[in-house]
């Protein structure tokens, strides 16, 4: 059964935060009119008529002169609503001479209204971070016990468990506040409600970068807007190292990718540059025996990406043209030997893949490890498909 938003604790929390210098009894009764905390102890778990009338019938006020005084037990006061995001949640009764208490009266229950606020407020916040908090723990460690799968986790507290993100570690300047600078990227701008943002235990900070998921897949134009983000990131925490892996569109992977992340780090951290990508140091991650990489977390997105924009499946003339392309080092003439296709035909097919690609395939140096071994992953995903 959920909490009731008026309880009795946060009712009688309010009465002791009110203090002792307000000299009237205070009353405060719940959507039956029962009376959950008061200044008199003897009243509460009470029934009070008055309360509940005013409930029922939906008013702005009731009441009570000591001429309309009928009942043993009533005394004079003034009862008021309390409202929370428009709904009567209660009441609040301050006893006295309606004239001389009813503008205490107001000011009660304003105050009291205020309260229910920030206090629902506060615990909504608290649940939203301990959830926060199980989802990083799941999310870096997939094996830890809990009962609920990332998915569900995510879920909970309003992610999208298969939007694509970009998982970014940022390893901060050893003179840095991690709190602080979690505070400088939330307050320029540089997270939206789908990033996924947490401090590790070593006081980086993990950054999973949502993209729009009616942008157009193009590996360059990503590649150019992770930089520039770094940039800005690095005008905001002077000195810092940023180290980026590869998109992901499956939030169960971001564990693998972050071992990555902190492979890079590790090996690279003594170098001038302050940004290091994944896929420009490939051969490098997957030749090092102290690291297990799985490949899906490097490729299984840009091959799901490459179907999608081919009209949901992967066509065969792709991994076996860039497989042929891989062998003759990138070279039209053999690669058409290899493909037994004119010349003019590669040619073709492979201004088709730089469009998909958004690469120059034959010039992007940078990107033809990556390239390499992607062509490797999809040889062996048609073939496990066969």
């Amino acid at each position: 059964m959920a909490k009731p938003i008026l309880s009795a604790e946060l009712a009688q929390s309010f009465l002791v935060r009110l203090g002792e210098h307000i000299d009237q009894n205070i009353n405060i009764m719940n959507q039956e009119g029962i009376i959950i905390a008061s200044r008199d102890p003897s009243r509460i778990g009470t029934y009070h008529d008055r309360a509940h009338r005013l409930i029922l019938a939906n008013s702005e006020v009731e009441e009570i002169t000591e001429s309309a005084i009928t009942a043993p037990g009533v005394k004079p006061g003034v009862n008021l609503p309390i409202k929370y995001k428009g709904e009567t949640i209660g009441v609040v009764g301050v006893t006295g001479r309606p004239s001389e208490v009813r503008s205490l009266a107001y000011a009660v229950k304003i105050s009291l209204e205020t309260f229910v606020e920030l206090e629902t407020l506060r615990d909504r916040m608290l649940h939203q971070q301990a959830g926060m908090n199980r989802l990083i723990a799941k999310l870096l460690n997939p094996e830890s016990q809990d009962e609920l799968s990332l998915h569900e986790l995510a879920l909970r507290i309003g992610y999208d468990p298969v939007l694509p993100r970009t998982p970014l570690l940022i390893a901060l300047n050893p003179s840095s506040d991690p709190e602080a600078a979690l505070r400088t990227i939330k307050s320029h701008g540089l997270r939206n409600k789908q990033n996924i943002l947490a401090l590790t235990n070593q006081g980086s900070i993990l950054l999973c970068i949502a993209s729009d998921k009616s942008r157009t897949f193009n590996l360059k134009i990503w590649e150019q807007g992770m930089k520039d983000f770094c940039n800005t990131l690095q005008n905001l925490l002077p000195g810092s190292r940023f180290y980026i892996g590869m998109v992901q569109g499956d939030i169960s992977r971001y564990h693998l990718v972050y071992k990555q992340l902190l492979w890079l780090r590790r090996n690279y951290e003594t170098l001038s540059h302050s940004l290091f990508m994944v896929h420009q140091h490939l051969m490098q991650l997957l030749t090092d025996s102290t690291i297990r990489v799985e490949l899906e977390s490097l490729f299984e997105y840009t091959r799901g990406a490459i179907a999608y924009k081919t009209g949901g499946t992967l066509p065969q003339w792709f991994p076996e043209t860039l497989f042929a392309l891989v062998r003759s080092d990138f070279s039209i003439q053999h690669g058409a030997e290899m493909l037994h296709l004119h010349r003019n035909s590669l040619a073709g097919r492979i201004r088709k893949m730089d469009e998909i690609l958004g690469l120059d395939i034959l010039t992007e140096t940078g990107w033809r490890d990556y390239l390499r071994v992607f062509a490797y992953y999809l040889t062996q995903t048609v073939h496990d498909a066969q």
